[in-house]
């Protein structure tokens, strides 16, 4: 997500020169138990609000969608749209074909939006576009659009602004363009909320962190599910419970770990870059070789 107006509500925890930052009342720990419905999500080239949507149904319990209807999100209209040197194909909606004018002027599309209730509002906007295709404004201020993402990008354009009204411009750089998933969304932040809750009462508690381990406390009440570990899967991490190694399994973009049965357990993890071992080996045998030809070779010169 390139621009984030739900950070305005989160409370900043410290300030720099460089940076502002503000702490996620929502955050999870690296690790929490969740239902194997979480299998079923699939993560590749899917629109990013569809992928959330599923995610958080699977999340709350109520299990996966079937990629088409929205669950938890809705969508919202605009409330009207201006065209500034530029011709649409079809004016009854914003995805279709543009051509800019002969005036030479900038060309523009301003999309008017009422936000109506207090919810999240997010806007979505095509992949198959560039910075040197388009520009992207929200009431006249530049929006972060990193072309680089390669899919549907969003821009959380309000959150707990009823009644206000912004608009989302659209400049077009080239003679014609194309729009497409330029769409509207609502989500109710409480939504996120409650699920947060739910999934902190048997997330890893941490006891101990580091860049290549960290360790901890989880509560399992019921050992059908998974302990999806969020930090990016490779094959160098490891995985033990109560002090013996378990098999860890990919899953989404980390991976997850089972447990026998109910109940408390202690869970750590840590990381051994693949070939180190290997590695070790190769050199400390290479290192007793030539000693052993070092030693040879002084015998040798002494005897002689």
């Amino acid at each position: 997500m390139s621009t984030r107006a739900d950070l305005s509500t989160y409370p900043v925890t410290e300030v720099t020169d460089q940076l502002i930052i503000h702490k996620n009342p929502h955050a999870l720990s690296l690790a929490y138990m969740v239902n194997q419905d979480i299998q079923s999500v699939a993560i590749e080239d899917v629109n990013p609000v569809y992928l959330q949507d599923e995610l958080l149904n699977v999340l709350t319990g109520n299990g996966t969608t079937n990629g088409v209807d929205l669950s938890q999100f809705e969508i919202a209209n605009f409330a009207s749209v201006d065209l500034f040197h530029i011709d649409s194909q079809d004016t009854s909606v914003v995805n279709t074909t543009y051509k800019r004018d002969d005036t030479g002027e900038d060309a523009f599309i301003d999309i008017h939006i009422n936000f109506k209730t207090d919810q999240a509002y997010y806007i979505t906007v095509p992949s198959f576009l560039n910075d040197e295709e388009v520009k992207y404004y929200l009431n006249g201020e530049p929006l972060d659009y990193d072309a680089s993402y390669q899919s549907i990008q969003l821009f959380n354009i309000a959150n707990n602004e009823q009644g206000a009204e912004k608009v989302f411009t659209i400049q077009l750089l080239d003679k014609e363009t194309t729009l497409a998933d330029v769409n509207l969304y609502t989500l109710d932040q409480e939504k996120v909320q409650t699920m947060a809750d739910d999934l902190k009462e048997n997330q890893l508690v941490l006891t101990d962190f580091s860049n290549a381990a960290f360790s901890g406390t989880v509560t399992v009440d019921d050992p059908s599910e998974y302990l999806l570990v969020t930090i990016p899967y490779a094959k160098g991490w490891h995985a033990k419970v109560n002090g013996q190694s378990v098999e860890t399994t990919p899953l989404l973009n980390g991976s997850f770990i089972q447990f026998p049965e109910a109940g408390e357990y202690e869970v750590s993890f840590y990381y051994i870059p693949q070939g180190l071992t290997l590695g070790l080996m190769i050199t400390i045998t290479t290192g007793l070789v030539l000693v052993g030809i070092y030693a040879f070779e002084k015998k040798k010169n002494k005897n002689s």
